[in-house]
């Protein structure tokens, strides 16, 4: 059954919101800041460690509070059964992509995407070889948030070639973190919220047709 308006916490929804906003913009800023990453802007900038350092400490730490009332321990219990899909599908099909523009960005030549993923079922670890589960090291540890398997893959995409235009380091910044943020959620709104298939991939329950339908006649009735 449905969480009820009166049980439902809108506080740790919109404090999820803001987990997530903070986790993009200090994901985008791993271009300009100078510590290492999958490829850098040409230009760094020492004033994003202000903020990105006191950020790195509690970003994580933010999103246990988003489980609601709920128990670490429960919730894992909840999510347990649908971790592994999730994650064996982002290490074959979300990350791959990551590695992809990274080896581009460090001089190795493809003819193709397709030319490269072979080298995913090698199943060599990265560095050496193509097969990680870069930022889903979460989903193992924590659960499944599928916005959050989503953006590190379109952010490497769009900073790729954001990263190559003569615009200013904070001009960048805001471009790949707008890109990252609107390009994951239209991901998530047309490929990932309206399909059970691919909502299971992502650690989603399954929309219940019949439930969906008689809301929407009872709504069509009010």
């Amino acid at each position: 059954m449905p969480m009820s308006d009166a049980t439902r916490r809108y506080d740790l929804d919109w404090l999820r919101v803001i987990a997530f906003l903070l986790l993009i913009l200090f994901h985008t800023g791993m271009f300009f800041v100078p510590w290492s990453f999958h490829f850098k802007n040409r230009e760094t900038s020492e004033l994003f460690e202000l903020w990105m350092t006191p950020l790195n400490q509690f970003r994580l730490p933010l999103l246990f509070i988003t489980l609601r009332h709920r128990t670490i321990g429960a919730y894992l219990k909840e999510r347990s059964l649908r971790l592994l899909l999730p994650l064996l599908f982002g290490m074959l099909v979300i990350v791959p992509p990551q590695i992809f523009f990274e080896n581009q960005y460090k001089g190795a030549h493809y003819a193709s995407y397709w030319q490269f993923y072979p080298k995913v079922w090698e199943f060599i670890p990265y560095p050496q070889g193509s097969f990680c589960w870069h930022h889903l090291w979460y989903i193992p540890y924590i659960f499944v948030y599928p916005i959050y398997i989503l953006h590190q893959s379109v952010m490497i995409v769009f900073g790729y070639y954001i990263l190559q235009t003569s615009l200013g380091i904070v001009s960048k910044f805001v471009f790949v973190a707008l890109s990252t943020f609107c390009g994951s959620l239209l991901l998530y709104e047309g490929c990932v919220k309206r399909w059970n298939p691919v909502r299971i991939l992502f650690g989603l329950k399954p929309i219940n047709k019949t439930v969906s339908a008689s809301i929407g006649s009872y709504s069509r009735k009010e």
